[in-house]
């Protein structure tokens, strides 16, 4: 590090570590019906023992419905690089939805800070 006239010495910034990283990459709606994908766009899959992640929906943000592992129908998505499509509970109407994949910070991540998608749906 310099201020441009005197050095003040060097250091090293180390590469994060591998991790998954879960993330909501699309919602949509068809006739009542509700689709979200959920994807893990990191670099590690996630292992079965440390796998609990809940998936939280909110309807003009009042939490309606949570979604826990057994209720999964797939957890190919744990793997990196891929993606699900879920079916969620219908809601009908124009609403803003949000749906968040480990909300409660369950699962050590490469983003903690990317679990949501929020959009207006009719």
């Amino acid at each position: 590090i310099s201020n441009g006239t005197l050095f003040l010495g060097e250091f090293q910034v180390a590469a994060t570590p591998p991790y998954p990283d879960l993330i909501i990459s699309d919602l949509n709606g068809d006739n009542g019906q509700l689709f979200v994908t959920v994807e893990n766009q990191g670099t590690l899959d996630m292992e079965a023992q440390e796998f609990s992640p809940y998936l939280y929906l909110y309807v003009d943000g009042e939490r309606e419905w949570i979604y826990s592992y057994p209720m999964y129908s797939d957890i190919s998505f744990v793997m990196a690089g891929t993606s699900y499509v879920f079916e969620l509970e219908p809601v009908e109407g124009v609403h803003l939805l949000k749906v968040c994949i480990d909300p409660t910070d369950e699962i050590r991540e490469q983003d903690e800070y990317n679990n949501c998608y929020e959009e207006l749906t009719a």
